[in-house]
């Protein structure tokens, strides 16, 4: 299986944004003028025009035409290219993220992988004595392992159908007259080849222990919002619809539901008090106590004019009580273009916010736990002990954590993909290629904002040649939009108070003329921006074109050149083995590519699931692949896995070793996933080559390499 390529990655963020008032941000003498730009194609532009969208209503396959002016004339419109341009210089200046992956201020809700899904049932309910939302631990009274077609069972439209009676998910019933009667959980099979699913009667245990209780409504909205999204998202089932419904009855007191409705719950420890969330299937969504809002912390957006970042102080804030902006650009006009037809664009569906593990830096682990898995909200812990008989367990549980953004996404050059074939799923727009020229007006703005926006438009090198490139209009994941941005020129605006002064008071009287604009000036004082910076630096490596142009960039759930889903298999894969989760490299660590799982096959293959990876093979100096290793000697090798004690690295031909903890660095390592990834290639010595049995064991080390 090929490596994966990921499109984007994420430039770092840095220390909190600094925040001031508007007041303080606009001191001493501010500048009013213009700044004219070239904008030269370096991969054909997709700008479409929504208002003459033209429809195929067969397939609902969309086609755009490229956004024109009045007279015909190809052109990029002002807003495409002000929001291109905040987002670099929100990373330049350290600012707050002005639009968050998430607009709602919702809660995340996602599926859990199937190694971490819900394992325990319950019931939920209201307390009657004190009006509280209460979960009770349960006991399954009745079970049936059932299969469709078969045992006179049926699963249709997401209702169970036995032996010509027809149950619904959360009922309180009875399955056999022999048996007690409870309330109904199963689960519809969706992806099981010999359609089983399980039917359970759950029951409250004896005396009703109480597993958790909240003072709101809290799992009700919960609750509710996941089973919303998941019958809006799965329309054929009723399933969750039922399941909504008997929650709603439970709300309303209904006597028909019997005041219980089955739920799937998990239990994770916040800081010595525990957490429920609550599930209505065991393999089902969950919802996050938090919001995006929440999760960015000093980085979410700025609401108000006493406290701004530099990007909202010059580009205006979006929300809550804020600002206008400072800056407005022009519509770029096409000066020299040709159209290049249409293209249509691969489904660029991947991981979305709900992808954690893109999203997110991977929670710490220590010396006695290793991180099975993590989302917005909590992480599994797995912990290893050995019992006297010297037999190993592992013990899993749960702990609520703070999780970290990975940064500011950005997207890496390539050349461009498409396919032929149309669906309902993507759209067809006319691409575009050649120069346009348009301007930026900035009015009563400081020097130092003027040099950091000279230095975003250019990148910091104002010459066509360059290869720094911005990523400008639709089809980004895919290689489209790449430019590159130089100044042509510009004009301050005088005026007989001094330099503050508004765009609409400029008047061409004597003593009012513009004045050259010291471009020169501008760009050498880029030196005042610290390209020495892990955001900056990360975020010029993104845009240079030669950091990517050897390979090819594909999205996660796209076909490879062959038609397989390997890419799209590998993304599930991952995702369901949670213990292994890969997640994105640092685009400082010189490499874009998301390494194949390795192993065996979790689970059996069948038809267009791609074939156990092969072990690659990788280089060992000074010795040839084939030849046995020496003690002493320095090899280079890939790590595949990490664990409390250490991180195994495969030498190539059926090789690997362990570098214990101790052998990682000259200083002390309190976990191993602070210093190494998977997939990240070493250089190691060979400390120790014991043979017991049939089994070789090799002890390695980095630091003394």
């Amino acid at each position: 299986m090929a490596n994966v390529v990921n499109p984007y990655s994420f430039v770092p963020l840095g220390t909190a944004p600094a925040r001031t008032s508007l007041d303080a941000c606009y001191t001493g003498p501010l500048l009013t003028g213009r700044l004219d730009y070239t904008l030269t194609t370096d991969t054909p532009l997709l700008i479409p025009d929504s208002a003459k969208v033209v429809k195929d209503e067969k397939i609902d396959h969309k086609r755009y035409p490229f956004f024109r002016l009045p007279d015909g004339t190809p052109a990029i419109p002002g807003s495409e290219m002000r929001g291109a341009m905040r987002g670099v210089y929100e990373a330049v200046t350290n600012s707050c993220l002005s639009v968050l992956l998430d607009s709602t201020e919702e809660p995340f809700s996602q599926r859990l992988p199937s190694t971490n899904g819900f394992k325990d049932h319950g019931l939920l309910g209201i307390d009657p004595e004190t009006g509280e939302w209460v979960l009770y631990a349960a006991d399954v009274v009745d079970y049936l392992k059932l299969s469709e077609g078969r045992d006179g069972s049926l699963m249709r439209n997401g209702w169970l159908n036995w032996y010509g009676r027809e149950y619904h998910n959360g009922q309180h019933t009875r399955l056999r007259p022999d048996r007690p009667s409870g309330w109904l959980q199963f689960n519809r099979p969706i992806t099981l080849r010999n359609k089983n699913y399980h039917v359970r009667l759950l029951a409250p245990k004896a005396g009703r222990p109480v597993i958790f209780r909240w003072q709101d409504d809290t799992p009700y909205r919960a609750l509710s919002n996941i089973l919303k999204k998941s019958a809006d998202n799965d329309p054929r089932s009723a399933a969750h619809g039922d399941l909504l419904a008997a929650l709603k009855r439970v709300h309303d007191n209904d006597p028909k539901q019997g005041g219980l409705v089955p739920v799937w719950y998990l239990l994770a420890d916040d800081n010595g008090t525990p957490r429920c969330y609550l599930s209505g299937a065991s393999i089902g969504r969950v919802m996050q106590g938090r919001s995006w809002t929440e999760i960015m912390g000093n980085y979410a957006p700025c609401a108000d004019t006493d406290a701004l970042c530099p990007g909202c102080a010059l580009f205006g804030t979006v929300k809550g009580k804020g600002t206008s902006g400072r800056v407005r650009f022009t519509d770029a006009e096409a000066a020299q273009y040709e159209s290049l037809g249409n293209k249509t664009l691969p489904i660029l569906s991947g991981p979305k916010p709900s992808a954690y593990e893109f999203y997110l830096e991977k929670p710490k682990s220590t010396y006695e736990t290793s991180i099975g898995f993590w989302n917005y909200d909590f992480c599994s812990l797995e912990e290893t002990k050995c019992s006297p008989d010297g037999t190993k367990q592992t013990i899993k549980k749960f702990r609520v954590y703070t999780p970290q953004p990975r940064g500011r996404k950005f997207y890496w050059h390539s050349a461009p993909r498409t396919e032929n074939e149309r669906s309902n799923q993507n759209a067809t727009l006319e691409a575009m290629k050649g120069t346009f020229k348009g301007s930026v007006y900035f009015d009563r703005i400081t020097r130092a904002q003027l040099e950091e926006l000279a230095f975003v438009l250019t990148l910091g090198e104002n010459t066509p040649a360059s290869p720094r490139l911005h990523k400008i209009g639709h089809g980004k994941p895919v290689g489209y939009g790449s430019c590159k941005i130089t100044l042509t020129g510009g004009e301050l605006r005088k005026g007989e108070d001094g330099w503050e002064i508004a765009l609409e008071t400029v008047s061409t009287a004597a003593g009012s003329l513009p004045e050259p604009l010291p471009l020169d000036s501008l760009l050498a004082a880029h030196g005042r921006i610290d390209t020495d910076s892990t955001s900056v630096k990360s975020l010029l490596k993104i845009a240079d074109k030669r950091s990517t142009q050897s390979k090819t960039v594909e999205y996660p759930s796209a076909k490879d050149k062959n038609g397989n889903d390997k890419i799209f298999n590998w993304f599930s894969q991952n995702r369901k083995h949670a213990k292994s989760l890969v997640t994105l490299p640092h685009p400082l660590d010189n490499n874009i590519t998301l390494e194949p799982k390795r192993g065996p096959d979790p689970a059996p293959r069948r038809e267009g699931f791609a074939a156990p990876p092969r072990r690659e093979s990788y280089t060992s100096t000074p010795q040839h692949e084939d030849a046995p290793l020496c003690v002493g000697r320095v090899y280079t090798g890939r790590v595949t896995g990490i664990k409390p004690y250490g991180a195994f690295v495969d030498l190539g031909s059926r090789r690997s070793g362990l570098v214990h903890i101790r052998e990682i660095a000259n200083h002390f390592v309190q976990s191993v996933d602070d210093e190494l990834q998977i997939g990240q290639t070493v250089r190691v010595r060979v400390l120790d080559i014991k043979q017991e049995g049939r089994k070789e064991k090799i002890s390695l080390s980095i630091k003394q390499a």
